[in-house]
């Protein structure tokens, strides 16, 4: 008969624990990347940031990419709206959410797959046709994840 910190630990291994992280800023232009640490694999539940276009003239639409242990995309997840020149939006990618938003809105998203992503995988926040002025900040995102097992 197990104990009960042995079903705790194991309710915790099977349906994970879930973890608000705060990222930080990129310099402008670049993208914002994270990888997952090696103690844990981790799902992204949701990811919100704040897009700000410089003046470059250009449509840019963010995207949330999940990469490969190369850095190589394997899932690229954007929404179906675009960010002019000059304008801010909030953008929110998350499980089980329907697009949202409209071009240039307060506040724009979409939805993005369960993907549990494994020690040194990693996902990015971007933009198609990120200009060197382009801003990426208040970058957060809300994880599930379960320790890795020895």
């Amino acid at each position: 008969m197990e104990t009960l910190e042995e079903g705790a630990l194991a309710y915790w291994y099977w349906h994970g624990s879930h973890e608000p992280i705060r990222g930080q800023s990129p310099a402008a232009g670049a993208p914002f990347l994270y990888t997952v640490p090696g103690t844990v694999e981790q799902e992204v539940m949701a990811v919100s940031f704040l897009f700000t276009a410089s003046a470059a003239v250009a449509n840019r639409r963010p995207v949330v990419s999940f990469l490969d242990y190369g850095g190589q995309p394997f899932a690229e997840i954007g929404t179906p709206f675009t960010i002019t020149a000059n304008n801010a939006s909030q953008v929110t990618f998350g499980q089980y959410l329907n697009q949202f938003g409209a071009n240039n809105s307060a506040r724009m998203g979409a939805p993005i797959p369960p993907l549990r992503l494994g020690d040194g995988l990693s996902f990015q926040i971007t933009a198609d046709a990120i200009a060197a002025g382009d801003q990426i900040s208040a970058v957060a995102f809300f994880v599930r994840q379960w320790p890795i097992r020895a």
